[in-house]
């Protein structure tokens, strides 16, 4: 008898469907209508706003917080010069609970440098600032600006287009852009915030599978993290707060729209999509969704599950989990049914 059921229990298991939810598929938001917004490199989300800055190539020492629509409903005004090659943006609550807003002055600015004759650039910042007031509009300068000087270990030019600042710690993580196979991409961290002083950067992952970094991002909890390239978004799970452990884990890989340039990352105040930014004038900002819509499901053969899901086929957070689990535990329930039957008619049988 045993033997039957065994039998029957493997063809309930291949017969049985796996139900996954498909993703939405990407959409456009808006596109930016501001003409000064010509090399959106970075993106972050503070409430009903989303905030970039462009690059060394845009000559401005400005960062916009856009409306809904687009629009800069907010220009800040940094102190002159501090741009030398501003390259990622992130909005966060910190240690002390003030909301400041980090820039990510990483970048190695070769063709600035090479223009102006100089030599490459051995030092970097990080600059960070009160995040303003929702309510305000208009053209406002930033308050409680702070930089901090940062170098390497090799004192040697790396180019940084990704940034990561934690939320609840200000801990600041930087990720060197590739730009040869054969190059690592490592995550760096910086040391506690110490404005006018010169911190060195420690490599905390020596190797992460991201080629070309482009832009980076935490959840708005922190309990995960973003890097992107110009195709492809890549996701870790952060817990507790660890951010080293969490690239033991292969990464979840979302595909991204076609982009002009690739550049700038976050996470929806939801938690529930990203969005993306590209260089160039009136460029789309991108929604990538992360969680299906409720309701919406396909089934498909367990057989095809081969094994760990690692792209953008499952939902990234606990609201996807906790559906996987109502259904494992309603197969659960009809295998048991069937199995029951079967024993039954056998038992009649004999």
């Amino acid at each position: 008898m045993w033997g039957v059921l065994r039998r029957v229990g493997g063809l309930l298991l291949v017969a049985v469907p796996v139900v996954t939810a498909p993703l939405d598929p990407p959409s456009i938001m808006f596109t930016t209508a501001d003409t000064r917004i010509g090399q959106s490199s970075g993106l972050t989300v503070a409430g009903s706003r989303i905030f970039t800055l462009g690059d060394a190539g845009s000559g401005l020492d400005q960062v916009w917080g856009l409306d809904g629509t687009g629009k800069a409903a907010v220009t800040i005004n940094l102190p002159a010069g501090s741009n030398e090659d501003w390259e990622d943006i992130a909005a966060v609550k910190d240690r002390d609970g003030r909301r400041r807003i980090y820039l990510a002055d990483t970048g190695d600015a070769h063709n600035v440098r090479s223009r102006q004759g100089l030599p490459s650039r051995r030092e970097f910042r990080v600059i960070r600032f009160d995040e303003p007031d929702p309510a305000r509009t208009g053209t406002v300068a930033a308050t409680g600006v702070a930089v901090q000087r940062l170098k390497y270990p090799d004192e040697v030019t790396h180019n940084v287009e990704a940034m990561l600042v934690q939320p609840g710690t200000g801990k600041v993580f930087l990720v060197n852009k590739t730009e040869k196979a054969e190059q690592k991409t490592t995550l760096w961290a910086a040391p506690a915030f110490s404005p006018n002083q010169v911190g060195t950067l420690t490599a905390v992952v020596p190797e992460i599978p991201v080629f070309r970094a482009t832009g980076a991002a935490f959840s708005l909890s922190g309990d995960r993290l973003v890097i992107r390239n110009e195709q492809t978004a890549y996701l870790w799970k952060v817990v507790k707060g660890d951010v080293a452990k969490a690239f033991e884990n292969a990464p979840t890989e979302i595909p991204l729209p076609d982009q002009r340039q690739g550049e700038g990352v976050a996470f929806s105040a939801d938690g529930r999509a990203l969005l993306i930014s590209s260089e160039g004038a009136k460029q789309p900002v991108w929604r990538v969704p992360l969680v299906s819509t409720p309701g919406k499901a396909t089934a498909s053969p367990a057989a095809e599950e081969t094994g760990p899901r690692s792209t953008a086929s499952s939902a990234v957070d606990g609201s996807e989990t906790a559906a996987d689990l109502r259904i494992l535990a309603f197969t659960a329930v009809a295998a048991l049914a069937g199995i029951g039957y079967l024993v039954f008619w056998y038992r009649r049988r004999r």
